[in-house]
Order: structure tokens, then C-alpha cells, then sequence
């Protein structure tokens, strides 16, 4: 509207439109003239491509309804490769944070089927160290540690970039505590990307620590974890004969509210 009528009007005749792809223009036109009533049936290109041109000449409503369909794309997504480029376009966009906490929670899914493989390689360096953070990852640590590793020396020019990059950046990240001997030492004893002092350092807190006798998840190694069901009315009644209230056979009863805890260790 400014560019025809307003302050940034001119004498032109035309106004070339930049910047922006023909097919997503006309969705922009189409929402402005349509008062936000459209039916659009758009691939995840589709709505990035329209969430930029909404950005462009500033439509709030459109960038809100973009928002909308790219935060609940991911479960929709079943190629890996897929559901990888679209976390890592959001990841360079930082202004689109539901987008990007959706397309975490998925990777983080479907994470034992993709760290092994090079579409691992291909995410974006922020969203692997946000993934790293989680300390409910239903992956082993012995994997989590192949996994850096392997990311650091794809995505570094040399081995001793490799090296600073996982020093810098990924040793923080991992959990030596919940890892077993023999893993241990055919992962952390055997990589050369760990230092001399990396390695004592590690080896000090291992050997201080409890210990464990089979690799586990980070999820099933978590002391914090809180597995949640579906809680019914009754789970929280739980009736007593003697007053009150009568059943369907004409008895009374009385209903004591409870509350239990869960101690013992829950079943991966």
C-alpha cells in the first residue's frame, strides 16, 4: 500500500516486487484482500518462502498463521533429511522459536535412528549442542560421544580443528558417569580428539563415580525423571466403608483423597 499510495509511492507505473517468489506474493495479496479467511494447502517450502514475504511487507496475521503451520510441520515429516533442513532453517532464523522448539522435540525423537547416520553431519552446530543439553535423550552415552565426534571432524577442515572445536564446544556436553568401563574405554580411550588432559581429567571423575554395568539411556539413567500418565477422577478417590455417601448397592461409603509417589525405577 505505502509503495502505491502512500510514502513510498512514485511516478512509476509498475512496482517490481523483489525479493520475494511470484506464487508467495499472491498468497500475501490473497490474505490482505481476504481478511485472513484463506484455505491453503502448502508444503513446508511453501510456508517458509510465505513467512519471508510476510515478513517483508509486514502482515502480522500472516506471519502468525505461518508460524502456526511451520511449529506443527515436524510430526508430519517423515524423511529425516526433511525434517533436518527444516530445524536448521529455523535455527538461522532465531525469531522463530515455537518453529524451532518443535522441530527439537522431534529430532530428539527420532534421535537413535539419525545420530549413526550422515544426515547427523548435516545439522546445524547450534541445534546439536541444544540437543546435547537435554539429560533426557533416549540414547546411550557411548552414542552421544560417536556422535560429537564424528560431527566435529565432518564439520571441521583437519584433525586438530576437530579437536579444538570438540574441546571447545562438545567435551562440556558429555556425561562420563553414564558410560560403563568397557565403553570408556573403547570410546573416550581410543578417540583421537580427546587431549591428554581431557582424558585424566575424565578418568578421575569416572573411577569417583558409582559406576554402572550396562549402557543405558540418558533417559533411563536420569535420577529426575517423571514418566506421566493419564489420571482419572478415581485414581484420586479412593472409597472407605462407613459414612457418607451411599453406592449403587445402598451401602456407604467415604471417600479419602490420597496421593502416592513412585519411588522404584520405571521400565524403559
Amino acid at each position: 500500500e505505502a509503495q502505491f499510495f502512500g510514502l513510498l509511492a512514485t511516478e512509476e507505473s509498475q512496482v517490481v516486487v523483489k525479493n520475494v517468489e511470484s506464487s508467495s506474493f499472491r498468497k500475501v495479496l490473497d490474505f490482505i484482500y481476504c481478511s485472513g479467511e484463506v484455505d491453503w494447502t502448502l508444503d513446508n517450502l511453501e510456508y517458509w518462502n510465505l513467512l519471508q514475504a510476510a515478513h517483508l511487507y509486514l502482515v502480522p496475521g500472516l506471519i502468525k498463521l505461518c508460524n502456526i503451520k511451520l511449529s506443527n510441520l515436524p510430526t508430519t515429516i517423515t524423511n529425516n533429511n526433511d525434517l533436518i533442513e527444516h530445524i536448521n532453517r529455523a535455527a538461522q532464523l532465531c525469531i522463530y522459536e515455537g518453529i524451532l522448539s518443535s522441530g527439537l522435540s522431534e529430532i530428539k525423537a527420532r534421535l537413535e535412528s539419525i545420530i549413526n547416520t550422515d544426515l547427523w553431519n548435516l545439522i546445524d552446530e547450534s541445534v546439536v549442542l541444544e540437543i546435547l543439553d537435554d539429560n533426557k535423550l533416549k540414547v546411550s552415552e557411548g552414542a552421544l560421544f560417536k556422535g560429537m565426534t564424528e560431527w566435529c571432524k565432518v564439520n571441521t577442515p583437519d584433525t586438530q580443528a576437530a579437536i579444538n572445536k570438540f574441546q571447545d564446544k562438545f567435551a562440556s556436553k558429555l556425561k562420563v558417569t553414564n558410560m560403563t568401563k568397557d565403553t570408556f574405554l573403547n570410546t573416550i580411550g581410543k578417540s583421537e580428539l580427546i587431549s591428554d588432559g581431557q582424558f585424566k581429567a575424565w578418568t578421575f571423575e569416572f573411577m569417583n563415580s558409582a559406576g554402572i554395568t550396562t549402557d543405558e539411556t540418558r533417559f533411563a539413567l536420569n535420577p529426575l525423571k517423571i514418566q506421566q500418565t493419564t489420571i482419572e477422577s478415581v485414581d484420586f478417590l479412593e472409597p472407605r466403608v462407613g459414612s457418607g455417601v451411599r453406592n449403587e448397592a445402598g451401602d456407604q461409603i467415604d471417600c479419602e483423597l490420597w496421593k502416592a509417589w513412585m519411588n522404584t525405577p520405571m521400565s524403559i
